[in-house]
């Protein structure tokens, strides 16, 4: 009388090494810190808005996240605008599926939230950068 699909989307291991989650707002939300919560983050989001993260190491001084940026006074995030030579360059040739691209926003650094400027002073202060990467889709 009633049918019932046996049928499924669900795709094997082999089939993808990687998958960047869509994960809804509200649901995102409860992996950042409180205060990027209470922020204007929050506001900004819509239902499709995709958080993933990106640990890159500084090998010596020298070492460059090689991006170009623009602060944002309307909300606490760096966003991207160009992707050069540098440790984000080599991060999207090793992690294909997890590519950081232009227009892109980094909300958080490390334990870091807040304004530009304190994103950006936590990204020069620090060896190891834990980035949080806001694609707005």
């Amino acid at each position: 009388m009633f049918a019932a699909c046996c049928c499924s989307d669900i795709t094997s291991p082999a089939e993808s090494d990687v998958m960047i989650e869509r994960v809804p707002a509200n649901g995102a939300m409860a992996k950042i810190p409180q205060e990027a919560a209470d922020s204007d983050v929050k506001q900004e989001m819509a239902p499709e808005d995709v958080f993933f993260r990106v640990s890159l190491k500084k090998t010596s001084p020298q070492d460059k996240l090689g991006v170009h940026i623009a602060g944002l006074t309307d909300m606490d995030a760096i966003r991207i605008k160009l992707i050069k030579a540098g440790m984000l360059e080599t991060w999207n040739q090793e992690n294909p599926n997890k590519e950081v691209i232009t227009g892109d926003l980094i909300v958080q650094v490390n334990s870091t939230v807040g304004n530009s400027a304190e994103l950006q002073a936590a990204i020069a202060a620090s060896d190891h950068l834990d980035l949080t990467i806001l694609r707005k889709l």
